[in-house]
């Protein structure tokens, strides 16, 4: 059952990634900016995730 909610926390993460990376790719951003307050304070999505936590804004634009 483990296993499941691991896959589920996954692809929920990359699943925000892509919107974010796809917004970033549009309207541009901050670079210096860290990922999860741009999720948090302009997407409006939960941005929790661990993985989200030191990323920055440049960084997801590497997944676009």
């Amino acid at each position: 059952m483990e296993e499941a909610q691991s896959i589920n926390t996954i692809s929920q993460t990359l699943a925000t990634l892509n919107v974010a990376a796809e917004f970033l790719a549009v309207t541009g951003g901050d670079p210096e900016r860290q990922l999860s307050e741009y999720v948090k304070n302009e997407l409006k999505m939960d941005a929790n995730a661990e993985q989200f936590r030191d990323m920055p804004v440049s960084k997801a634009l590497c997944f676009y």
